[in-house]
């Protein structure tokens, strides 16, 4: 899956203030230069998997960052930027404007800290689309003690079933679908957007 990455200008990436139909949000807060030369600070990035028109990025104040590419792609950009770094600091080449280079960093910098294992907000999960994969933890009690289980779950919406009062996520993993309601995200289950340690995990409390 490719992407398209966009600025948030002016606020941070939340509910009603971006597109719908995300497939990544980074709240990551960064310092940017334009080709102006200009600083500037923006509230994170947003990811889709198609183009945003102009009346989007106009209406919600977005700026085009760039084509994101697959994640094996990605992984090569940071791997070819850092590389460039390296060889910059180490006198390897010249002729180039550190700047340049800084920016390279900050990009490599930013995606490394994006793929790091988070618990998604439900709002992101809503914006999954059909058969991406995340991690599930669900909370047990179990003879009076409560245990979380975690396992790789294939997301699907089109099996979600509405109810009066929200809805139901859909998950299929090890063969099995289970149904999460809405409301109960973040007290009995949630999602991760890679695989947790066992510290990651207990440093992330339960609603």
């Amino acid at each position: 899956m490719y992407t398209y990455s966009y600025y948030c200008c002016y606020r941070p990436p939340m509910p009603g203030g971006i597109p719908k139909g995300a497939v990544n949000i980074d709240y990551t807060e960064l310092t940017i230069e334009d080709t102006g030369g200009h600083v500037r600070h923006v509230w994170g990035t947003v990811d889709y998997d198609r183009e945003l028109t102009d009346k989007e990025i106009s209406d919600y104040e977005l700026e085009y960052a760039g084509e994101g590419g697959s994640i094996m792609d990605m992984r090569e950009k940071v791997i070819h930027a850092l590389g460039e770094c390296i060889d910059y600091f180490d006198g390897k080449v010249t002729g180039v404007m550190f700047n340049e280079w800084l920016e390279e960093s900050r990009k490599a910098i930013a995606l490394l800290k994006a793929q790091a294992p988070k618990v998604m907000t439900l709002e992101e999960v809503d914006a999954l689309g059909d058969d991406d994969i995340v991690w599930l933890e669900c909370l047990y009690t179990f003879d009076g003690k409560k245990t979380a289980t975690l396992k790789p779950a294939i997301y699907q919406s089109e099996n979600s079933s509405p109810e009066e009062d929200g809805y139901y996520c859909v998950v299929s993993s090890w063969g099995q679908s289970g149904f999460y309601h809405k409301d109960n995200y973040m007290d009995d289950w949630r999602c991760w957007t890679s695989r947790p340690t066992n510290e990651q995990r207990e440093a992330i409390p339960w609603n």
